[in-house]
């Protein structure tokens, strides 16, 4: 059964246009003495992010002396904000324009124009450093490419790979105008500088000082204690920027990295952060409306943020193609409905004993009810995942810090929990020994509909290419041999491929006109990756977090598509998957995210029983 629908929301977020005392503040209101619901006082906070706009851009050159581009209204209003944003005194500030709207665009003006000034100034050109995840380093080297006109382009280096430093000199680094860079890399960069007992600066960090930083999707350093984020603040550059279409995942707690980064005067400063803002919010304070003021404030002079639903002068700020969703409720197979009930009886079963844990906050009721969840996603998609290395389908959906669910200490086979009984693992291991049957020679019900749906494309007039994304490496694995008897030309992306190989496959999709079909898991490809080749996407699994699957369909539904998108989303019928998206849709502003990024600290945002009823459970 399937259920289409189409996209057309208006929401209109705020710009960087509008100073500090306009009417950009005054929906903050003034403090009342009542106290509100601290939830939604958090959620009127995340609304920074969605307020309705129109923009009056009408005295904006739009052409470049450079490049055969003509810039947008909206991107030719980013190149006179950016550059004030380097000038008098302010060192950068956050792009976060919605996915597809020319973030790296309005970067590549801002670098091009700063260089001709110092030029023409006869200073010395100081580099700029990129860093992003490995997914976009060679789609920022094909827009430097070809953005440019002959003998007007700037130079770059990708400095990636385990021969980097015999390969690039510091005076390499230094003559160049961009270096591209991964978060692992400069992590590693900045721990071997930060260990060394000469004080040795090396890689990246042995240019001082870089002109900018500049951090795509940065968002990754949302959590300012991890590495790369310590190696991102310790980077020595003029001016900083950080570039990204989600700059608040989820808690206001989110911006202190950007912040942090940025040098802004008091929100820099973790104590006064976390005093005059996230507290106040989250908890509830008195002060929590001046704390929304107050972030306001910061944003609306430090961030630049339009929507692709945007209006400029009246008109859409960007005429994309429709993009059509089709939710296809998938009736599972008898032998996966029989294995998939019988998975789902024993996860209950499991979960029953582990109630009273929940009563008293352990956190390990939320790390076990976290696995449970996702051996029964597993047994939605393909019963033969059960049986990988549970560390493989780990790091498949970003869940690195579940570090202690993969320990082999004494733990279940399948539930993963501690010390249980030789009677708990030989009855868990029975569900192991089922999925090694059902064998992976043939279709599950949701490779069978894939296969049914890129028919139903094929047999469309022109040759339309189709992106098929998974979370789980081993899912492709098992889509690969299918696509092979049909005779489906196609390409992939992992995180296993260096960057040879990925520019290789990206090639593929994009040029051979017989290569109908990409493979993507979520950790390659989820973000950065402009495939407008494509105006098919098929979602194998789901995706709790909204914004992750609006980044899957912005890989094709983005500027310089020219067809209507259309958008498959794979959801079995009475199985967890059906009950996320209900409770999705009741509970709008719930962190489901922690099922994607494996935070599962956060999941004690879920009530006891939202998670009995995630689990089917009725206790």
């Amino acid at each position: 059964m399937r259920f289409s629908f189409s996209i057309c929301v208006m929401t209109i977020p705020f710009s960087g246009s509008d100073p500090p005392n306009s009417s950009f503040l005054r929906d903050a209101g003034t403090p009342t003495g009542n106290r509100l619901n601290s939830a939604k006082l958090e959620q009127d906070a995340l609304k920074l992010f969605d307020e309705p706009r129109s923009h009056d851009y009408q005295k904006f050159d739009t052409a470049l002396g450079y490049s055969n581009y003509t810039l947008k209204l909206h991107q030719a209003y980013a190149r006179p904000w950016m550059a004030g944003r380097e000038s008098d005194g302010r060192n950068g500030g956050i792009v976060a324009d919605e996915m597809g709207l020319g973030k790296t665009l309005q970067m590549l003006v801002r670098i091009k124009e700063d260089t001709l000034r110092t030029i023409a100034r006869r200073e010395t050109v100081r580099p700029t450093l990129i860093v992003g995840p490995k997914s976009i380093l060679l789609q920022w080297d094909e827009e430097i490419r070809r953005f440019f006109l002959p003998n007007e382009g700037l130079t770059c280096i990708i400095y990636h790979g385990h021969n980097r430093e015999s390969k690039y000199t510091l005076t390499d680094l230094e003559r160049t105008d961009i270096v591209l860079t991964t978060y692992g890399v400069l992590t590693i960069d900045h721990q071997s500088t930060e260990a060394s007992k000469w004080k040795k600066l090396y890689g990246l960090f042995g240019v001082q000082p870089w002109r900018r930083i500049v951090l795509d999707e940065a968002h990754e350093i949302r959590n300012a204690s991890t590495q790369k984020a310590k190696a991102a603040f310790a980077v020595n550059a003029e001016f900083k920027w950080c570039l990204t279409g989600t700059p608040l995942q989820n808690k206001i707690r989110d911006l202190f990295s950007l912040f942090h980064l940025l040098r802004v005067e008091n929100f820099s400063d973790d104590g006064w952060f976390k005093s005059n803002i996230e507290l106040p919010i989250t908890k509830n304070t008195l002060d929590s409306l001046k704390a929304q003021k107050l972030l306001k404030i910061a944003l609306g002079n430090t961030m630049l943020r339009r929507l692709k639903t945007d209006e400029v002068n009246g008109q859409p700020i960007l005429v994309l193609p429709e993009l059509r969703i089709t939710i296809w409720d998938c009736d599972l197979s008898p032998s996966e409905r029989e294995f998939y009930d019988a998975l789902e009886a024993r996860m209950q079963d499991i979960l029953e004993s582990l109630i009273s844990q929940l009563e008293r906050g352990d956190i390990r009721f939320y790390s076990a009810a976290w696995v449970l969840l996702l051996r029964l996603r597993q047994a939605c998609i393909h019963p033969a995942l059960l049986v990988q290395n549970l560390e493989r389908a780990v790091e498949d959906v970003g869940a690195k810090d579940e570090r202690d669910v993969l320990k082999e200490d004494n733990r279940c086979p399948l539930c993963r929990n501690r010390n249980e009984s030789t009677a708990h693992k030989k009855a868990c291991g029975r569900y192991i020994e089922m999925a090694k049957y059902l064998s992976k020679t043939q279709p599950s019900t949701k490779i069978t509909i894939t296969l049914n749906i890129l028919r139903e494309i094929k047999a469309r007039p022109g040759k339309e290419k189709t992106i098929i994304f998974s979370q789980f490496t081993s899912m492709l694995n098992l889509i690969e041999p299918f696509l092979q008897r049909q005779g489906i030309r196609f390409s992939r992306l992992d995180g296993t491929m260096d960057m040879n190989k990925r520019k290789e496959k990206l090639k593929a999709i994009k040029t051979d006109p017989n290569v109908t079909v990409i493979l993507v898991s979520l950790m390659a490809g989820g973000t950065g990756l402009n495939l407008t080749e494509c105006n098919n996407v098929i979602l194998f699994d789901l995706w709790w977090n909204p914004a992750v699957e609006e980044q899957a369909f912005a890989r094709a539904h983005r500027m310089g598509q020219t067809r209507t998108v259309n958008v498959y989303k794979l959801v079995t019928k009475d199985t967890v998957e059906r009950r996320i998206m209900e409770l999705q849709d009741k509970k709008k502003k719930l962190a489901m995210e922690t099922l994607d990024q494996g935070e599962i600290e956060n999941m004690k945002k879920l009530s006891k029983d939202e998670i009995l009823r995630l689990l089917a459970c009725h206790i």
